[in-house]
């Protein structure tokens, strides 16, 4: 296969990212605290919930307690809102000027990093929108109808969460595992990660990163890459639909009624469960389940495993 086009892309969108990572990195410098860190709580009387923070990480976890609050650094300027049944908090660091932050630039490995904590009880049902320019978000173990994490320049991380997720990062990497009706992750410049799931339809997307998948069961998987290798393993899907425009796409064990997997630069390598007359390959029987593959400049290969 001709991997000159690929490659040239691959270096293009390292060298983004180390940019991107290398411009946040120099944001976040001294947004910690050597001083011990006070925090306020205050209790949350709504089931539609949104968070805004500037450069402080957003941790969203579950909690014993039967009432939900929020936690937050006393020396942050808090603006909220509680119209229309919602609650919106909005956090910032009055004392760090993004515009001035060459005058942050203090490395301490002993730094307290500041966090707001949004701690839900077990059976919350509602929404949750959280969103920060420079900071990571982290979700773990909780429950809710739908949540949308956002982050232009930080790591979004959702752990063994039950909801209809929405997640994107225009500079980090997004990683998610659960399940609910539906899961979209995305990242402009930054890795794409889902496992241990199950999720009605899945969506994940990259125009310069990675996309791996493992142990998914789903009734429809979406997976569309500008320049980077997708890498799916035991994945169980009534369809599974791929676009990697420049980079290698491999599929470990996969079980699925109808799979199309397309590539411009790059070899698209299947390993599919069953035997080889089980699957209709570009139209070549009238098998039940349906393949089209096809690389305009890399090699296809595709193996079966006995079930």
């Amino acid at each position: 296969m001709r991997k000159i086009h690929r490659n040239m892309l691959m270096i293009a969108g390292g060298l983004i990212i180390a940019g991107a990572a290398l411009g946040g990195a120099g944001l976040l410098m001294g947004a910690g605290s050597t001083e011990p860190v006070s925090y306020l709580t205050e209790t949350v009387d709504s089931q539609n919930i949104s968070i805004y923070s500037g450069y402080d990480d957003i941790v969203i976890e579950s909690s014993d307690d039967e009432s939900i609050t929020i936690t937050y650094p006393d020396n942050r300027e808090l603006a909220m809102n509680t119209e229309n049944g919602a609650a919106e908090y909005s956090f910032t660091n009055t004392a760090f000027d993004p515009a001035e932050w060459y005058k942050h630039l203090e490395i301490s490995f002993n730094a307290e990093q500041p966090v707001i904590t949004l701690r839900l009880p077990s059976d919350y049902s509602g929404e949750i929108k959280a969103q920060s320019t420079g900071a990571d978000i982290t979700v773990s173990g909780i429950s809710a109808g739908s949540m949308s994490l956002e982050s232009k320049n930080g790591n979004i991380i959702s752990e063994n969460s039950q909801c209809d997720i929405f997640a994107k990062s225009n500079t980090g990497d997004v990683s998610v595992s659960g399940g609910g009706r539906s899961a979209e992750a995305e990242s402009e410049h930054g890795n794409v990660k889902l496992s241990d799931s199950e999720y009605e339809i899945v969506n994940t997307g990259s125009d310069s990163g990675s996309i791996e998948i493992c142990s998914l069961v789903a009734n429809a998987v979406y997976m569309n890459n500008g320049s980077g290798e997708i890498t799916a393993k035991e994945v169980k899907s009534g369809s599974i639909d791929i676009i990697n425009d420049y980079g290698d796409t491999a599929l470990e064990s996969a079980s699925v009624s109808m799979l199309s997997a397309e590539s411009s630069y790059g070899d698209i390598r299947l390993s599919l469960t069953g035997q080889a007359e089980d699957y209709s390959v570009n139209g070549s029987s009238d098998a039940a389940n349906r393949v089209y593959v096809n690389s305009e400049y890399g090699d296809t290969n595709i193996e079966y495993i006995p079930e």
